[in-house]
């Protein structure tokens, strides 16, 4: 048999994607990097722009949004500084545009021969007492030293004066600080550098040090607050660091970077929390948070310091990565020939809460119900549900009114009563649904007086992760109807939902009214719901027979015909000849048999 990839083919199909990645959960802007790097910019920035660093309205000084960021370039030779980006609170994007402060940089590089007279990195800012705002940051010498530093900013956010105390650690580098009922947590990332040896005694791993005075903490003990090991599939066995910190719902959330083989060139990022911002606990989820790039992307390479604030109900992170627009040679070679670009990801503060809670476990891919399942037939497909009325009676009964749309013997009942919203609710499914091939819910129904449905989808555990309801009216009485609910201009997210809610006379307050409901099907198998244009001929004369999950039998064909598999979004993936077809190779999912000019949907 000859398996190949191919183009995509000229006749049209009907392609929903879920709103959930299958690779992260922060989902990456398409437009990225948001700050780019080149000889168009200001000079301070051309080579490197990473480290973002947020402070909202609330916090700026003078009530604009604004975003400090370490820059690279040649002023006039080789400098790591930092500036600041800012917008304004009536137009403001996460995506930008960012304008340039004209005077930047706001901390610059110091004078030869003092402790960031080369290089300065790692931009954390904090609000402090009385709305002082105080920078952290990476301080670099000629000789390669790294120290941490700070400064305290102007009135303005614009102008700087660094500490006299400076450098207030000797070998480390800034994450992040917070500020906290009158004390500040400075955190940063150490390896215990021996400046004997000339080597780290130990992994990288965060610190804190707390303290009152924001000026002086080198007299201060330090805290570990999160070591390696223990991430999803160990994958920050060898290195964690770069601990950026933000609050939801009283509770303290710190995403990190980490690697199982470098010291400082990370491929992922994860989370933990806490509740007092020193003892902290990894988030118990093998699905990943945020992976770097694919081979070729801007990110390829490593990832760094995953800044996160909230802003209208959703999480945006900025993040640095570095990379080229090139496959190099070895993409896991710390440093490869690249630069530092700028780019952001997002989710919905509910689906990050949902993930920390358990939510989109790997496994779950292979859990999902799929186009043309039959939830519930009250045959040999059944589904318990409840009422949330306990005067509302719900049965399961003999079918009132068999005909040829609904011969089957048995379907639910319910009989309302004068309530408004009577809500009939299904036990949590085992699986989730794929809307990867369409959000097409279809249910038989059968009443004696016209009136409203609802039918809801729900996560599975709780509503507030996630619910969608469409609406419908039934004005056809004493008949079977089929009712279709399309979600798809709600845009549903995939291993989501597993939940179904219903609403018969949904707004109705007669009592004793009889509702009969049969055969809820997800994305039924028929050309107007189908994935083929109207003018493709279906393939009436062949039917197919799964054979397990390893082939296919196709009564009608010969060992002659050609056959050709399609992907849904119309990709060749097989091509051969015979009536017996190994789909082994396939992964699950809806796929298109083309036979003699004829189209066939099925499932593997």
């Amino acid at each position: 048999m000859n398996k190949t990839l191919g183009l995509a083919v000229a006749f049209c199909f009907v392609f929903l994607s879920g709103g959930i990645s299958q690779n992260s959960l922060f989902k990456k802007y398409k437009k990225n990097p948001v700050l780019n790097i080149g000889s168009s910019l200001p000079d301070w920035r051309a080579i490197h722009v990473a480290n973002a660093a947020i402070l909202t309205p609330d916090e700026s000084p003078d009530k604009l949004w604004r975003l400090y960021v370490r820059g690279s370039g040649k002023t006039p030779e080789y400098h790591d500084q930092i500036g600041v980006l800012y917008q304004d609170t009536n137009n403001f994007s996460p995506y930008g545009p960012w304008l340039e402060y004209e005077n930047n940089p706001v901390i610059p590089y110091g004078n030869p021969g003092t402790y960031d007279e080369q290089n300065l990195l790692d931009c954390a800012p904090v609000v402090g007492e009385n709305g002082d705002v105080y920078f952290y940051y990476k301080a670099v010498n000629s000789n390669g030293t790294s120290t941490l530093a700070g400064a305290r900013l102007g009135s303005d956010g614009l102008t700087s004066e660094k500490f006299s105390s400076n450098p207030l650690k000797n070998d480390v580098g800034a994450n992040d600080a917070i500020y906290h009922n009158g004390q500040y947590y400075i955190y940063y990332g150490d390896g215990l550098y021996n400046r004997k040896t000339h080597r780290f005694d130990s992994n990288l791993e965060i610190y804190v040090k707390v303290t009152s005075d924001p000026e002086n903490i080198s007299d201060r003990d330090s805290i570990k607050v999160l070591g390696v090991g223990g991430g999803p599939g160990n994958f920050d066995s060898y290195s964690v660091n770069g601990a950026r910190i933000f609050r939801l719902n009283n509770m303290w959330y710190m995403i990190y970077q980490g690697s199982n083989q470098h010291f400082d060139f990370p491929n992922r990022f994860h989370a933990a929390y806490s509740d007092d911002l020193i003892n902290w606990t990894k988030v118990d989820n093998e699905f990943p948070l945020l992976m770097r790039g694919d081979p070729g992307d801007w990110d390829q390479g490593g990832i760094w310091f995953g800044e996160v604030f909230e802003y209208r109900d959703t999480l945006y992170m900025f993040y640095e990565g570095w990379g080229c627009y090139c496959i190099p040679e070895d993409r896991d070679e710390p440093y490869f020939p690249g630069n530092s670009r700028t780019g952001i990801a997002s989710v919905s503060t509910s689906d990050f809460l949902f993930w920390v809670d358990g939510g989109f476990k790997p496994e779950w891919q292979n859990k999902v119900v799929l186009s043309g399942d039959t939830i519930v037939n009250f045959e040999d497909r059944d589904l318990t549900f409840f009422n949330s009325n306990n005067n509302m009676l719900y049965d399961v009964v003999y079918n009132p009114n068999p005909d040829n749309n609904n011969p089957s013997n048995q379907s639910g009942r319910i009989i309302t009563t004068t309530d408004q919203y009577e809500l009939l609710y299904s036990e949590p499914l085992e699986n989730r649904f794929d809307f990867t091939d369409g959000s097409v819910f279809t249910m038989k129904v059968f009443t004696e007086t016209p009136g409203k449905v609802f039918f809801k989808i729900e996560h599975p555990s709780n509503y507030k992760y996630g619910q969608l309801e469409v609406k419908q009216e039934l004005t056809t009485v004493n008949k079977w109807v089929d009712m279709e609910f399309d979600f798809s201009a709600l845009d549903p997210q995939s291993e989501l939902y597993g939940k179904i809610v219903l609403l018969f006379d949904a707004g109705g307050t007669a009592a004793n009214n009889y509702w009969y409901f049969d055969d809820i099907v997800f994305n039924p198998e028929k050309i107007s719901t189908g994935i083929l244009s109207p003018n493709q001929p279906a393939a009436n004369s062949f039917k197919i027979k799964r054979n397990g999950n390893q082939s296919i039998s196709v009564t009608g064909m010969t060992e002659d015909d050609v056959y050709k598999i399609f992907s849904v979004n119309g990709r060749l993936l097989l091509n051969g000849t015979g009536h017996c077809i190994d789909i082994a190779g396939l992964k699950s999912g809806v796929y298109v048999l083309n036979v003699q000019d004829k189209y066939l949907k099925f499932k593997r």
